[in-house]
């Protein structure tokens, strides 16, 4: 795969349980829809493709978080998603503090996101 896509999980109740019995702490709550970010196929080893490839991740999450925090702001009782991250050890690592560091210019946090290397 040359691009990560990430997507919302709509599936049925028991889909929901399945899928997240298979990740730790997470509370299957049927309500609230899951989005997943696949990273287990790896980031480029060279270093330029890997630091974009991580930059271009880090930055769709970041933009999702910052848009649902926009978006709860206008509307009350919104269902906020469970987010994941799923990937190698190193890989989770690299988005994960770029998305920290991103967070100091935004509203976005790692707090809200699971990461599962």
């Amino acid at each position: 795969l040359d691009r990560l896509q990430i997507t919302e999980n709509t599936n049925t109740e028991e889909d929901v349980a399945e899928s997240a019995s298979s990740i730790p702490d997470c509370k299957p709550d049927a309500s609230a829809p899951i989005l997943l970010c696949d990273a287990f196929y790896g980031f480029p080893i060279q270093k330029r493709p890997r630091n974009e490839r991580v930059r271009a991740v880090s930055r769709q999450l970041t933009n999702f978080l910052q848009w649902r925090s926009e978006a709860s702001l206008n509307k009350k009782n919104i269902n906020h998603s469970h987010v994941y991250v799923l990937g190698k050890g190193k890989d989770c690592e690299s988005v994960k503090a770029r998305v920290d560091e991103l967070g100091t210019q935004t509203k976005a946090s790692t707090k809200e996101i699971m990461f599962q290397p």
